[in-house]
């Protein structure tokens, strides 16, 4: 089995890059199903739930920071299925600067997949009910952005993940 996963996302000025995590689905997961996933997907394979509820699968990313595709703070990289429901106003702010491994939007996003469960079509609920919401969230950090900022996000991400 294969124990990395590539995702096809998109970064600054649209450029296109391949996000690396810790494979947590099966082999072909993509194909079974939606973009999105809650919490009780039967995707998940029983070490990627472990990865996931303590982030361990994007581990990973810290290649795709030293390749410099990602930055440690920012916003989140989506997919380009996603970014295209995006408004040509909204598009021009998340994309004038690099994607993040955490951000304000990863935050408010922290727990999707539970949001998620129990959902018939949890890609859709994403896209209606969690995504504006994080969009806005982004646009936000990227006008306010400072290093007391990312400071404050990064202390709020590792909290998030430790307790």
């Amino acid at each position: 089995m294969e124990i990395f996963y590539k995702s096809l996302r998109i970064g600054k000025h649209g450029k296109p890059f391949w996000l690396i995590k810790f494979r947590s689905m099966v082999l072909g997961a993509e194909k079974m199903g939606s973009q999105s996933t809650a919490a009780d997907d039967v995707r998940f394979t029983r070490i990627g739930r472990f990865l996931r509820k303590w982030k361990i699968d994007e581990l990973p990313q810290i290649i795709n920071l030293i390749r410099g595709d990602l930055v440690l703070v920012g916003p989140r990289p989506t997919i380009p299925e996603v970014i295209a429901t995006l408004t040509p106003e909204e598009k021009e702010v998340i994309l004038s600067v690099k994607p993040g491994i955490t951000g304000l939007g990863s935050l408010y996003d922290y727990n999707e997949e539970e949001k998620l469960k129990g959902s018939s079509d949890p890609h859709q609920k994403f896209l209606e009910e969690i995504y504006p919401e994080i969009i806005k969230r982004e646009i936000w950090y990227i006008k306010h952005k400072s290093l007391w900022l990312d400071l404050k996000i990064l202390f709020f991400t590792l909290s998030r993940i430790l307790f």
